[in-house]
């Protein structure tokens, strides 16, 4: 008779460490937008006459797996907008340049719990870039740039209570593209399957 509690507690001990482990761990899509900054984009010396602006939109889709309450393995296509110079000098017409940045990521995140719902995160990874700078200048012709560098970043993430929908906030540099880098602040959301 004593072993039937004994292997009921031990039943329902293994049933309630699976369902946490299934909260923590999942399949998980999402969508984000937010501000970016071409840093250093706008730092070569301009005439009196020629504007930059460095600031743009940025946006991005992604999805990964939440391997445990603390790590999650995501991948991205993030388009982090474009920088623009307009200007001329006088007696010739406006001229304008535009630099533009796309691209695909992989990245790690590590997840720190600050409460029931709530998650600090870091994430470090890989972004394989796409950049187009083009000119309204007829013999200037377009330069397209690839290549693969770091990124890293940090955020914030609250996951709704008995609700698959995570809330994020989030900062992110990526380093060294086509010449600049780039920071944004994005505000995303996922759907946890």
């Amino acid at each position: 008779m004593k072993r039937v509690p004994f292997a009921a507690l031990l039943l329902a001990f293994s049933v309630s460490a699976v369902t946490v482990q299934a909260a923590d761990s999942g399949f998980y899509l999402g969508v984000s937008a937010g501000k970016s900054k071409l840093k250093d984009a706008c730092s070569v010396t301009l005439q009196a006459d020629f504007s930059c602006d460095d600031n743009d939109q940025a946006f991005g889709v992604f999805g990964g797996y939440q391997i445990s309450k603390h790590l999650a393995v995501e991948v991205a296509y993030t388009d982090l907008g474009e920088s623009d110079v307009s200007g001329g000098v006088i007696d010739s017409p406006t001229l304008s340049s535009k630099l533009t940045i796309k691209g695909a990521e992989v990245s790690a995140l590590f997840f720190l719990p600050i409460g029931q719902n709530t998650d600090l995160f870091g994430r470090v990874g890989a972004f394989h870039w796409d950049s187009e700078q083009t000119s309204d200048v007829p013999e200037i012709a377009a330069v397209n740039s690839t290549g693969t560098n770091t990124t890293f970043g940090a955020g914030v993430r609250y996951r709704g209570t008995n609700s698959p929908i995570d809330i994020r906030l989030q900062w992110q540099r990526y380093d060294d593209i086509s010449g600049v880098d780039v920071d944004s602040i994005t505000a995303g959301i996922a759907y946890r399957f």
